[in-house]
């Protein structure tokens, strides 16, 4: 599809520490060697808008964007969120790929250290622990080669 990491290097920071799953909606991404993730600076993999973004108590700040592209198996658009971050979003509405969303921190009562925390749904939903369809991120960036706990499953579907 087109999408952009939204970290800038795929080869330190590709590992996943807690991968997509039925009890881990999305990818949680930490540093592949002893370089710290922490403060890394964030992207947008696409164009799309900004849905919301904010403080949660579980999430820290977290920015939820609505993608210009769409699920070919619901036709519905995606949505791709990122959570943890050091700061509020406080850029723009309209993204492009590449618009700078924060930095990678450890925000929030669920944060388990430093990383990144990335989701996908195709539902109009907001949050990975909601009811509905979740999409693997990994799919989206099949040029970078993810260690840790990678899935192969493409969807969750959960009621």
């Amino acid at each position: 599809m087109g999408w952009s990491y939204p970290l800038n290097s795929p080869t330190v920071y590709r590992r996943i520490s807690n991968g997509f799953k039925d009890s881990h909606k999305g990818l949680d991404i930490v540093s592949n060697t002893s370089t710290s993730i922490n403060g890394q600076t964030i992207k947008s993999p696409t164009s799309g808008t900004v849905k919301k973004s904010g403080e949660d108590p579980d999430a820290g700040y977290y920015v939820l964007i609505e993608t210009n592209s769409t699920d070919p198996y619901n036709n519905q658009k995606i949505r791709f969120g990122v959570q943890h971050m050091q700061a509020e979003y406080t850029g723009p509405t309209a993204v492009t790929t590449s618009t700078v969303l924060g930095k990678v921190g450890t925000t929030g009562e669920s944060s388990t250290g430093y990383h990144l925390h990335m989701f996908m749904r195709s539902d109009g939903k907001e949050w990975t622990s909601r009811p509905g369809r979740c999409i693997n991120p990994q799919a989206f960036f099949p040029n970078v080669t993810f260690t840790g706990s990678t899935s192969n499953k493409l969807h969750i579907i959960y009621p």
